[in-house]
């Protein structure tokens, strides 16, 4: 374990905790570089995603070496509140929305 970028120890460890008995690492299951191997697998992914109980991807991170939690700053958040019916109300924090594609945030949408 401590051999691998701490990306793939995270993942790992989630795995593990979760009791999720296998994983699929795009980059170590698919030759990084190598067009013809990309080609031949990419085709692959519907059925290894469709068929995955869950979903990480290291958005903020620019390499493998990051890992996938970070510290994130307070954001600026609003509270409203929504009646429903004069007995129950429902509560929702309202946070900034952060654009997917705004890549100097998530440099995971650089690739790929």
């Amino acid at each position: 374990m401590e051999e691998l970028p701490k990306t793939f120890r995270d993942a790992i460890e989630i795995c593990r905790k979760l009791d999720i008995s296998y994983i699929w690492i795009d980059s170590l299951c698919v030759i990084q570089g190598d067009t013809e191997d990309w080609a031949k697998e990419s085709i692959t992914m519907i059925n290894v995603y469709s068929g995955g109980m869950l979903n990480t991807a290291a958005s903020r991170a620019s390499d493998g070496g990051q890992g996938l939690f970070f510290e994130r700053r307070e954001m600026q958040r609003c509270h409203i509140s929504i009646k429903l019916h004069k007995d129950a109300d429902i509560w929702y924090d309202c946070i900034p929305s952060i654009h997917p594609l705004d890549s100097h945030r998530c440099p995971l949408e650089t690739r790929g």
